[in-house]
C-alpha cells in the first residue's frame, strides 16, 4: 500500500547559542500560569537554525530543455521538449513542446504518489514515490535511467513511461528488492547529465549511468569516474546502480546532498547528522573541478588536480580542500554545482566555489567578470549587491544553486542573485544580456527584487525561485517552454508560475505553532 509522505526537519546543533538565547529571552517574557517549563529541543531546533535547504525540499528543477516539479498533493509534472517523448506523457505526445505544466499520469494510473522529482541536464528525469522506491525516464542512452538493460549506448534511445531503478547485487538486501533487484529504501534522487544518484536511507550514496564523456560512431570516449564507482576503465557505463566508494574500496556513508556537473561529482557528508558536513568530489577534475590544490591528496591517476588544464580523474570520492595544507572542507551546511564548477555554503553563510569560471566569471570570484580558474575553493564577490547582502567584501548567503554556466544564490536578507551565464556554443539566454558578469540581485521588474525568497535551483540556462509564501518564479531562455510560463518568450526579469488546476506549490516552510495555556 502507498504510504503518505512525511517531510522530516534536518537539525543543526552546533551553532544554535544564538538563537536559544533569544528564545529563552521570549519566553522569560511571557507571563503565564502553566507553561512548557522545559522547552523541547525538537521545538528550538525547527524553529532556530541554518535555512539552507535540505535537497529534497528542492520540488522544482531544469536540466537540458525540460523542468519538473511535484505539487502538494503529491502529483508529479513536467514541461519543455518532449523529443521522443522525453518528458514520459506516453507514447502519444512524442515530439511536442510544452510551455506549461503536464501531469506525468503514469504515477495516479498506477496508485503512486511522488514526493521527489529531479529533471537532469542530459534530459533524464528521477522520481522518489512515498514508498521511498525511485523510478526513472526519458534519455536512456548511457544506462542513466537504471532499468538494467545492457546495450544502452544509442543515440537517441529514449525509455518514454517510467521504470523502477535497478540495484546491482552488491547492494545489500534491505536496499534491493529480492527477485526484481529493484533499488528501494531511498530518501534522494539526482539527475546529473549522463548519471543518476540516490541517496539510500541509510546514508550510503548509489550511482548508475555513464562513467565517461559519452558514447560516440568511434565507441565510448574517455571514462573519468563520474559515478564514483572506483572503476576508470573496465565498464564505461552501468545499467543498475551500485555504490559510490572511498578510496578503500569502501561505500561512502553519511551522505546528505549529492549534485553532479558534466563529469563530476560532489557530495555532502554529515554522519552526526547535526547539518555540518563534509564535501567529497570524483570524477574529470580537468580545470581545477575536484576542489583539490596540487598534490593533497594523492589520485590513483595523477596527482592533486592542477589549473592548468591537464586531464586529471578520480574514480574514489575524497575530500574538497581549502587550500594546499591539511584543510579540508568541513564547515558545508549545503552544496550545489555548475556544469564546470563546484559549490558550498559554509556555516557562516559564505560561498565558495571552484572549477572553470571561463563562462563570463562562473565562479563568481571576481568583480569585473574576468576570469578565474582555481582548483583552491574561492569566496563569491559581493558585486553589485547591498548591505546586508554581503560583509563589505564577499556575498552572505542561505542557500546556493548552480546552472550550466552560472551560479546562484539567496543571501541571508532574503535576495536571489546570479553570476555568470552565457554558456560557450549556445549563446546564453540567462539575464537580460545573457550573463551576469558579477554578481547580481535577479528582479521581477525594473529595480524591483523580492526579499522574502527562501530557495533556489537551476535550469542549464534558466532558472527557478521560491518565496516564503509558497509562490514560485522562473526565468531565462524559454525557447522549448523550459519556463513553465505559458509561452516560449524569453524572461529577462522573474516572471510568477502559475500551478496547474487543483495543484498547489507545497508549502516551503512548515511551521510549528504552540499553545501557550494561560
Amino acid at each position: 500500500m502507498n504510504q503518505v509522505c512525511i517531510l522530516k526537519t534536518k537539525t543543526r546543533m552546533k551553532y544554535l547559542n544564538a538563537g536559544y538565547n533569544l528564545l529563552t529571552e521570549a519566553i522569560e517574557q511571557v507571563q503565564y500560569k502553566k507553561m512548557y517549563r522545559n522547552i523541547s529541543l525538537l521545538f528550538l531546533f525547527i524553529f532556530v537554525g541554518n535555512t539552507a535547504f535540505a535537497q529534497k525540499d528542492l520540488v522544482i528543477s531544469g536540466g537540458n530543455k525540460v523542468s519538473s516539479f511535484v505539487c502538494n498533493n503529491k502529483v508529479p509534472y513536467v514541461w519543455g521538449n518532449n523529443k521522443n517523448g522525453l518528458l514520459g506523457l506516453g507514447s502519444s505526445k512524442t515530439d511536442t513542446m510544452y510551455n506549461s505544466p503536464q501531469e506525468v499520469t503514469f504515477f495516479a494510473t498506477n496508485g503512486l504518489t511522488v514526493k521527489q522529482i529531479n529533471s537532469g541536464s542530459g534530459s533524464h528525469f528521477l522520481a522518489l514515490d512515498c514508498d521511498k522506491n525511485p523510478w526513472a525516464w526519458g534519455n536512456n542512452s548511457l544506462g542513466q535511467v537504471g532499468d538494467g538493460t545492457t546495450n544502452t549506448a544509442q543515440a537517441g534511445r529514449v525509455t518514454a513511461t517510467p521504470r523502477r531503478v535497478v540495484a546491482d547485487t552488491e547492494i545489500d538486501t534491505a536496499h534491493r528488492a529480492i527477485g526484481t533487484n529493484f533499488l528501494k529504501n531511498v530518501d534522494v534522487v539526482y539527475a546529473g547529465n549522463n548519471t543518476s544518484y540516490a541517496i539510500l536511507d541509510d546514508g550510503k550514496l548509489v550511482a548508475w549511468g555513464s562513467n565517461g564523456k559519452g558514447f560516440s560512431g568511434a565507441g565510448y570516449d574517455d571514462s573519468y569516474g563520474q559515478l564514483g564507482i572506483g572503476d576508470y576503465t573496465l565498464k564505461p557505463i552501468e545499467s543498475a546502480a551500485k555504490y559510490v566508494k572511498t578510496s578503500n574500496g569502501q561505500a561512502l556513508t553519511g551522505v546528505v546532498q549529492i549534485f553532479a556537473g558534466d563529469n563530476t561529482a560532489y557530495a555532502l557528508v554529515d554522519p552526526d547528522g547535526d547539518g555540518i558536513g563534509t564535501v567529497y568530489s570524483w570524477g574529470d577534475g580537468k580545470n581545477g573541478t575536484l576542489g583539490r590544490w596540487g598534490s593533497n591528496p594523492p589520485n590513483t591517476y595523477g596527482q592533486g588536480n592542477p589549473n592548468n588544464g591537464t586531464e586529471q580523474i578520480d574514480g574514489f570520492a575524497r575530500p574538497v580542500y581549502y587550500n594546499a595544507t591539511t584543510r579540508i572542507m568541513d564547515n558545508i551546511t549545503a552544496i550545489s554545482c555548475g556544469d564546470v564548477f563546484g559549490m558550498a555554503l559554509d556555516v557562516n553563510g559564505y560561498v565558495w566555489t571552484w572549477g572553470n569560471g571561463g563562462w563570463n566569471n562562473a565562479t563568481g570570484t571576481t568583480e569585473d567578470g574576468s576570469t578565474i580558474t582555481s582548483s583552491t575553493p574561492m569566496r563569491v564577490r559581493k558585486g553589485d549587491t547591498d548591505p546586508p547582502s554581503h560583509d563589505g567584501t564577499y556575498l552572505l548567503a542561505k542557500s546556493i544553486g548552480g546552472g550550466q554556466g552560472y551560479g546562484m544564490a539567496v543571501t541571508v536578507d532574503g535576495k536571489p542573485v546570479a553570476w555568470g551565464g552565457k554558456g560557450p556554443t549556445d549563446g546564453g539566454g540567462f539575464g537580460l544580456d545573457g550573463s551576469f558578469l558579477e554578481t547580481e540581485y535577479i528582479e521581477y521588474g525594473t529595480n524591483l527584487v523580492h526579499n522574502d525568497v527562501i530557495l533556489i535551483n537551476r535550469g542549464d540556462l534558466w532558472g527557478f525561485y521560491g518565496r516564503s509564501d509558497g509562490s514560485f518564479y522562473a526565468w531565462g531562455r524559454n525557447d522549448n517552454g523550459q519556463l513553465g510560463i505559458g509561452s516560449n518568450a524569453f524572461a529577462g526579469n522573474a516572471v510568477k508560475l502559475t500551478p496547474p488546476t487543483g495543484c498547489g506549490f507545497r508549502d516551503p516552510e512548515p511551521t510549528v505553532n504552540l499553545t501557550l495555556e494561560t
